[in-house]
């Protein structure tokens, strides 16, 4: 009478993958032990938290100013600049925000990697390999264009201001000020310089879309040019009428302040937002 043996189940790895896992640290291989189990979170986690960034970017009209208000944040050396910084909730929100996209990111990028080197489950093979790097580049795209999807988002809000700005632009181009005073659309305003303005100062910048978007300054070039400073959410650009033909480039204001160009997009027929470097 034969008698069959008892085949005990177990899990086969190749030698190499052994060698890889016994060269994590105890304490990630505890750790690859119960994430491994969870492979979709930690993909989904990793996804989310990149375009959670990219739309924090392009949806948010303060982040460029965050960032640059930053670097100084990293310069503070005393208690009475820390607190110039902890007094204004915009920036510490933002900063919250930035500190949890980037420990979500490389909390789940350091599993991804230990499952990636220890062929884990869920974490290797070729579409785990061509996900992982796929991820990789979309994270540092997003990470060093955060100006570039910042301006698109910016163009997007703009572009609903331009009704508005079109109708003022139409009366200022037929009936351009020559002294200081009052209009219903622009409010009052004060005409520079004098005898022959070319810029208008707005004493009460008018709201010319729903996001919270106003003007502050007019100026009025010689080509008939009209440039919109903006301010409110998109504080210091512009948006800019040109005539067939024209582009902005760099001016010099009424006030004689230099603006030069930086950069500018068409985002509506004769109408093109604009930044440049006042200083």
């Amino acid at each position: 009478m034969s008698h069959s043996l008892p085949v005990e189940n177990r899990v086969f790895t190749s030698p190499t993958t052994d060698t890889n896992r016994r060269r994590l640290p105890s304490l990630l291989r505890s750790f690859m032990a119960g994430a491994g189990r969870y492979p979709r979170f930690i993909w989904g986690l990793n996804l989310s938290a990149m375009m959670v960034l990219a739309a924090w970017f392009a949806i948010d009209p303060g982040v460029d100013l965050f960032f640059a208000r930053r670097h100084l944040f990293l310069q503070v050396r005393s208690v009475e600049q820390l607190h110039s910084f902890t007094e204004h909730s915009d920036f510490m929100w933002r900063l919250g925000l930035l500190l949890t996209i980037a420990n979500c990111g490389m909390a789940s990028f350091a599993v991804l990697t230990c499952g990636l080197y220890g062929r884990y489950s869920g974490y290797s093979g070729v579409r785990a390999q061509s996900g992982y790097w796929s991820l990789l580049a979309l994270w540092i795209a997003v990470a060093f264009n955060q100006s570039n999807v910042a301006w698109h988002g910016k163009q997007a809000r703009a572009l609903s201001s331009i009704g508005t700005l079109e109708q003022l632009a139409a009366d200022l181009r037929d009936h351009w000020p020559q002294e200081d005073g009052n209009r219903s659309a622009l409010g009052s305003f004060m005409a520079y310089p004098v005898g022959r303005p070319s810029t208008l100062i707005l004493l009460t910048p008018p709201q010319i879309s729903d996001g919270g978007i106003t003007v502050c300054v007019v100026e009025h070039a010689p080509t008939g040019a009209l440039r919109f400073q903006l301010s409110g959410t998109e504080f210091g650009d512009w948006l800019e009428w040109h005539p067939p033909g024209q582009q902005p480039a760099y001016f010099v204001g009424g006030l004689l302040n230099t603006h030069r160009l930086i950069r500018h997009d068409k985002i509506a027929d004769r109408w093109f937002l604009v930044r440049y470097d006042d200083r």
